[in-house]
């Protein structure tokens, strides 16, 4: 509030003050301040009382009037005009007659002189008339914005100029009005003795001087004023923000007690609905009714007992048309089940059977069934209104959700007042028009009392509720049953209309004697009898050969395909089936694998098969099939062992000193199976060398290798042969592949306009990833960049490594800590380490800035490149050193990776990693060489030990015949495909090293036709 206090005292004044009475005020003051300067000139004084100027408006017309009437009275003829130019020409040339005054001095200048003199006063004059008029017009030009200024800003320090300037004015306008009220005479001497320059020229600029510091005031407080504005502003919106945040906590406090009103009503009306569902229940409790559910406890118990004695029947009614039609419709419908007394058991078992289905499937399901203990007494005899309760009472206690109060509040008072059977039926109806789905079964044979006359009548009374349901379109679907054996209660009558009887005619098995139905049954079999009889399965073999290429892992395919399938897939399963005849003749329904033993040389098969074997009757049998697995050697690898049968070469170079990238390049080719077309693979120097049988095959592995590593391509065709009667030509085809010669965890030196290319990194800097592009990162600032292999293999030097990690050493961290910034997995900090060697030797020490705070500690060890007191062979790194911008940033320290101590020795690991076989030809590696390429490829193991991302990679397997692989090792068996050794030669890492988790290793099912070899 001081602030804007401050502010406002710059453009705000007193609000109880007038404008008038402001100006009149700042006249007054002005006037003091003139009469007190003028307090010497009587005269002056005596004059400004007499002419009681109340303005300075007044006293500048009164300036104004004299200067008019000054100019009325001046002489109109040409004489005067005249005597100007003269005298300005004369005063002009007056210069010429200064020299002849050097001749004649006394005369000449006397009379000079006293000319001079008078045509200085002509001048002065005409000067003095244009200074006032310009001078006047400016303090016209400034007094209305000087009145702007105070009007808008009433301030002190406006007062405290306007005064000064006031007075100014008036002097300067006093001094005019005198002069104006001079006569002739009296303005002919004052043109010599007071001219413009020294009487009215400093009032002038003073004028100027204050007029400009006015402007700049008003300027000033204009911006005080803007500041002041938008400091309220500030102000108001955070009152704004505080009430939007106590509006927004009311609003919230208002939507949590409607959420606590809604709960509550939700509550309310549960109780209620549960209440109401009590009371009427309690209402259909009054007469004695049926327990539905013992009534199917009861039938469920003497169908088990039924089928444990004797051998069940196999009379299948509900596979006929009707009943499938009823089940499998869309829309509701009721199907009627008449069958004899004999009958009665296995319609009762239907019912049973579908009841406990529909239970199990959760489907709403309703009924009404008659128990075997049923009495026969007269007070215990049961009506048609007794039946429909049962249902109602079911359908009540299936508490659906949509079961409201509002809904069951009619129902219950209709409930009371029902006594009919028709009114019953309208109960019953409402209440099913709430349940989107139901199953209804309804053995009629429960109404028992001789006086029921509406018995026969049900079949039309479930037509008239389903027409109603219909009509009200509540969309639900009503599956109603109605059983009836042995008491003739499905007539035409019943029905209605002029429909047929319904009729039934069964006859017996001629091989079982099990009733069946006469209108469907095939040759007067049963099903069970159809199925011991018939064999849909003829003609199909029980046994088949497949055969198998174990050098390159493909099947054969007839007449001359192989194609690639994995065991137990779908591409095997589609195999197998290809090599069974007879089975377009069948539809196959199933068809899947049984698990066997993998060094057993079988596939079993599992098929489920249809057919029909009559009209209307479909047979399903299931059988297994074995299949016999043969080894055949496919062509490709026929020609692989015949010399000089390749049409394309792939040569793949690094010029490097070790094979680190090829070791990371040989298990991605594994892993995603490249390799499966080649005829051979050989060791060459700098690299590996692949040969196929096609040039496609070639063009398909080179794309390969530039998805997963940065090279460089050169096809070189060669000419074999050429027939020129028949334009045919035989060509051989070499792609020379050339890989960058950076590997992860190198130190790179750039080329200074390539570092400012790629985003203007440190020209130090490390290789932490291997992929498409080469990815850097610099470990003072973080920043990362890529170098794409166009952009590298553009460049006139193709630079390579700096340092690579056989130069690594071994540092000890003794302080360290995070800056705070962090990028991605990166933590940058600042380390103090010091070189193992030189514990305890000397107090060396490097500060250095390191992009491993996430993960080193003090007292870890660390391996990293020491750039100090290292001589290195690079033009790259010379430029840098040579380099104003960049030849101070050189650091003396480099940290790459952690470094974790190594305990214990000659330990298996639990994991291991398949290696490509290989012909080393004559390259065959020499004692040293072979030490050598053993360390390379442990330092590899640790690697994939360390490294998440590279271990995320590859293809891990489990190393589970560990026997089996020593003996191997020991007789020097080596097979197409061998398994990298994963003995820790030296020692294994510590308790907090990292390792390698079960679930990453992968279960290896090769065994079928590859040997590994650790």
């Amino acid at each position: 509030m001081e602030k804007i206090d401050a502010f406002r005292s710059f453009y705000s004044g007193p609000e109880n003050v007038h404008d008038k009475e402001l100006f009149t005020e700042v006249f007054r003051e002005a006037m003091q301040a003139f009469q007190s300067e003028l307090s010497k000139d009587s005269t002056k004084v005596q004059w400004l009382y007499n002419s009681r100027l109340d303005s300075l408006e007044e006293v500048l017309s009164a300036t104004v009037n004299a200067q008019a009437q000054y100019e009325s009275q001046k002489d109109k003829s040409t004489m005067r005009r005249t005597l100007v130019d003269l005298s300005k020409k004369i005063h002009y040339y007056g210069k010429v007659l200064d020299v002849m005054v050097q001749h004649h001095p006394e005369y000449v200048s006397l009379v000079w002189g006293a000319m001079k003199v008078l045509f200085v006063g002509v001048v002065n004059h005409q000067n003095l008339l244009s200074t006032l008029a310009g001078a006047l017009c400016q303090i016209a030009d400034i007094l209305p914005r000087v009145e702007l200024s105070i009007q808008l800003y009433s301030t002190s320090y406006m007062k405290q100029i306007v005064v000064p300037l006031y007075t100014s004015i008036l002097k300067f306008l006093v001094r005019a009005l005198r002069w104006y009220q001079e006569s002739r005479t009296m303005r002919a001497i004052h043109a010599i003795t007071r001219p413009a320059e020294l009487c009215y020229n400093d009032i002038i600029a003073e004028i100027s001087s204050l007029s400009q510091r006015l402007s700049e005031l008003a300027l000033v407080s204009g911006l005080a004023e803007q500041r002041d504005l938008h400091t309220r502003l500030r102000l108001m919106h955070l009152d704004m923000t505080r009430l939007r945040d106590v509006v927004l906590q009311m609003k919230d406090s208002m939507a949590a007690e409607q959420v606590i009103n809604a709960s509550a009503r939700i509550e309310f009306r549960q109780q209620l609905t549960s209440i109401q569902v009590t009371q009427f229940v309690d209402i259909l409790s009054k007469a004695p009714l049926l327990d539905p559910l013992k009534s199917l406890e009861s039938s469920v118990f003497l169908r088990k007992r039924r089928r444990h004695i004797s051998v069940p029947y196999s009379l299948r009614f509900w596979f006929t048309t009707e009943m499938q039609n009823w089940n499998q419709g869309h829309g509701s419908g009721f199907v009627m089940i008449d069958g004899t007394w004999k009958l009665r058991h296995i319609v009762r078992d239907f019912c049973t059977d579908s009841i406990m289905s529909l239970q199990e499937a959760k489907t709403p399901v309703i009924w009404a069934l008659k128990p075997a203990d049923f009495p026969q007494q007269a007070d215990s005899q049961v009506w048609s209104i007794d039946i429909l309760k049962i249902l109602i009472a079911q359908a009540i206690r299936l508490n659906l959700t949509i079961q409201t109060d509002s809904e069951l509040s009619p129902r219950l008072r209709a409930c009371n007042t029902a006594m009919t059977y028709e009114e019953w039926l309208q109960i019953l109806a409402s209440v099913l028009q709430n349940i989107p789905y139901l199953y209804m079964f309804i053995d009629l044979e429960l109404v028992s009392h001789p006086m029921d006359d509406s018995k026969r009548s049900w079949p039309r009374a479930i037509q008239r509720v389903l027409a109603e349901l219909s009509q009200r379109g509540c969309g639900c679907v009503i599956k109603v049953a109605l059983i009836s054996y042995g008491s003739h209660v499905f007539t035409t009558s019943a029905i209605g209309g002029d429909a047929p009887p319904v009729r039934r005619i069964f006859i017996l098995c001629c091989n079982c004697s099990a009733p069946i139905d006469g209108t469907t049954s095939a040759n007067a079999l049963c099903y069970d009898c159809i199925k011991l009889t018939v064999d849909i399965s003829q003609g199909i073999p029980r046994e088949a050969n497949i055969q198998f290429c174990k050098d390159c892992d493909r099947w054969l395919l007839p007449p001359n395909s192989w194609v690639v399938a994995a065991p137990e897939s779908r591409e095997m399963l589609a195999l197998c089936l290809k090599k069974l005849r007879g089975l377009n003749k069948v539809r196959v329904i199933d068809a899947s694998f049984i698990w066997t033993e993998p060094n057993s040389r079988r596939v079993r098969v599992k098929l489920t098969i249809q057919d029909s074997v009559a009209e209307g009757v479909v047979l399903q049998q299931s059988f297994e099939v074995v299949y016999v697995v043969g080894t055949h050697q496919c062509p490709e690898c026929q020609k692989s062992y015949t010399a000089n049968v390749w049409r394309a070469c792939v040569q793949v170079r690094q010029k490097v000193l070790h094979k680190r990238t090829f070791l990371f390049l040989e298990q991605l080719i594994m892993k995603h199976g490249a390799h499966r077309d080649t005829l051979n693979i050989k060791e060459a120097k700098d690299g590996i060398d692949f040969y196929f049988s096609q040039r496609n095959q070639a063009v398909k592995f080179v794309d390969f290798l530039k998805s997963v590593v940065p090279v460089f391509v050169k096809n070189s065709p060669e000419l074999i042969s050429e027939d020129i009667h028949t334009s045919t030509k035989s060509m051989k085809f070499a792609f020379s592949v050339d890989i960058v010669p950076i590997c992860k965890d190198d130190l790179v030196a750039l080329p200074l306009e390539l570092a400012k290319r790629i985003g203007n990194i440190s020209p130090i800097c490390l290789c932490w990833r291997i992929g498409t592009s080469v990815n850097l990162l610099d470990p003072q600032t973080l920043t990362s960049a890529e170098i794409a292999a166009p952009i590298y293999w553009r460049e006139k030097h193709q630079f390579g490594a700096l340092a690579d990690m056989k130069e690594l050493v071994e540092f000890v961290v003794l302080d360290i800590e995070p800056t705070g910034y962090r990028k991605g997995k990166w933590v940058l900090a600042e380390a103090t380490v010091a070189r193992a060697s030189d514990m305890g030797a000397n107090d060396t020490t490097y500060f250095t800035r390191t992009h491993l705070g996430h993960m080193l500690q003090v007292g870890d060890s660390a391996m990293g490149y020491l750039l100090t007191g290292t001589n290195f062979n690079s033009a790259e790194l010379d430029a840098i050193e040579e380099s104003h911008a960049y030849g101070s940033t050189i650091p003396d320290v480099v940290l790459v990776k952690k470094h974790w101590p190594r305990k214990q020795k000659n330990r298996k690991r639990h994991w291991r990693l398949k290696r490509m076989a290989k012909d080393e030809g004559e390259l065959l590696p020499k004692k040293s060489d072979q030490a050598r390429m053993d360390a390379e490829y442990e330092t590899f193991l640790r690697d994939v030990e360390e490294d998440d991302e590279l271990r995320a990679a590859l293809a891990l397997y489990k190393n589970t015949n560990k026997k089996k692989l020593q003996q191997q090792q020991g007789g020097m068996d080596v097979d197409s495909m061998s398994v990298a050794g994963t003995e820790m030669t030296e020692d294994v890492d510590g308790d907090d090293a990292p390792r390698v988790d079960m679930e990453e290793l992968l279960d290896d099912f090769d065994e079928l036709a590859i040997e590994d070899q650790q």
